[in-house]
Formats: C-alpha cells, structure tokens, sequence
C-alpha cells in the first residue's frame, strides 16, 4: 500500500533540464572551434559542468520516491531510471539540512540506511515535500540536524566541491 509518493515542480525541473542542455551545446561549440586554447579550456569546463549537472542532478536529486507500509521504492533519473526498493529496517534514520542562498531557501533531507547509501529529497525539487518531511519525520529517527548551510560568494567553491564528491559517489 502506498502511503507517500513524491512528485515534481514541473518548473523547477524545467529549468534545470533548459540549464543543462544549454551548458552542453555551450561546451560543444567551444570545443569545435579551431584550437585557440582558452576556448577548448571553456568547452571542456562548460562540459565538466554539463556532466555534474547530470550525474548530480538528475541521478540524485531528481528522483521519484514512494513510501509504503514496508518499504521504500526508488526510481533514479527523473522517474526513468531501475527502481530500487528498500526495507524500512534497513534505514537508520535521516539527516536534515538546511540551504540558505542569497535568494531563497531550501531544505534537503537524506535518508540513511545501514550500508551508507542516502537518498535525498529535496524541498527544491519536490512540490509535496511538506508530506514527505513529515512522514519521514514521524516514521524514522533523526541522526542529525545540519546548521543552516550559507551558500554566498565565499561558499561557492565548497558547494562545487561537495556537489562534484556526491555527483561521483557510488551512493
């Protein structure tokens, strides 16, 4: 019986699918120019930025997650991906945190289970996040509550950097 399902703010998603393709034709255009190195050195950077937008974007954040009375299931890559199902005795808890950003805030919650793997819901991306949190919240134990994260112009190299560790982790 499925008790929560996640769904998507079809905009916010929109946007970010806009976002990534635009960096990839960016990233192919500059590397199809003829060899001027500051242009192919823009090309490879736009689609480094392409590739972390898609492995950590797509596969982590934008996931479709349903909750039942005995398990979790997760569908990786918009929806489209393999679903991945597990048990609630395998889920240790979940951690909180929250994003402050010059323009607005959000809050992202991980699930943690007893092999490391997280799963992430997103209040960015995710327009019933409020039933989820609260089931989530009602139905597993807290491990931690991360302070307020500032993401501002000094932040901006440490959210690229924990942004490109998740985007390349196996979890």
């Amino acid at each position: 019986m499925i008790i929560v399902k996640s769904a998507f703010r079809v905009w916010n998603v929109l946007l970010w699918l806009i976002l990534t393709v635009w960096l990839f034709a960016i990233s192919v255009f500059f590397l199809l120019m003829n060899g001027i190195l500051p242009i192919i050195f823009l090309g490879a950077l736009f689609l480094f930025m392409t590739v972390i937008m898609i492995f950590g974007y797509l596969r982590k954040y934008l996931a479709v997650i349903t909750f039942s009375s005995s398990y979790i299931e997760v569908r990786y890559w918009l929806g489209l991906g393999i679903s991945r199902q597990y048990n609630n005795a395998d889920i240790r808890g979940y951690r909180v945190i929250d994003i402050k950003g010059n323009i607005q805030s959000n809050q992202v919650l991980f699930l943690l289970t007893n092999r490391g793997k997280r799963l992430k819901i997103s209040e960015h991306y995710h327009k019933n996040y409020k039933d989820l949190r609260d089931y989530v919240y009602n139905n597993y134990s807290l491990i931690e509550i991360t302070p307020v994260k500032q993401y501002n112009n000094s932040g901006v190299w440490r959210f690229l950097r924990d942004e490109i560790t998740d985007a390349f982790s196996r979890t």
